[in-house]
């Protein structure tokens, strides 16, 4: 990952809708998880964003390497709410993509466009 001279980070974006009736679970595990990112080794840093009105949120991290991102993945807080989301959520797409330090942090309009570019 990256040379010497150009230091790469992880950037794992997220989208996804929560399903009709579960608004509050959906939210009350994200607030988990978000809570508990500053606690996560590797982490360079994150943004969340929702639709106030609607059923779409997006999630953005920028990690140091992919074993800091794989380390939160599995982090019991991460695993719960990944269970949970088989209930309270749908129409999920999750990418990765390395990025040089020196760009970040990565501004939203270039994430929505990486998460609605369809897959390789």
């Amino acid at each position: 990952m990256g040379t010497a001279d150009t230091k790469s980070a992880i950037v794992t974006l997220s989208a996804v809708e929560h399903k009709p009736g579960q608004r509050r679970a959906f939210f009350d595990d994200t607030r988990k998880v978000i809570a508990d990112l500053p606690n996560q080794s590797g982490l360079l840093g994150y943004s969340f964003r929702f639709q106030l009105i609607g059923k779409k949120a997006w999630t953005m991290t920028a990690w140091k390497d992919e074993a800091s991102r794989d380390s939160f993945a599995a982090s019991p807080v991460h695993r719960a709410a990944v269970k949970n989301s088989r209930v309270t959520a749908r129409n999920m797409r999750f990418i990765s993509v390395e990025v040089p330090v020196n760009k970040l942090p990565m501004k939203w309009p270039e994430a929505l466009r990486l998460l609605d570019t369809p897959p390789a």
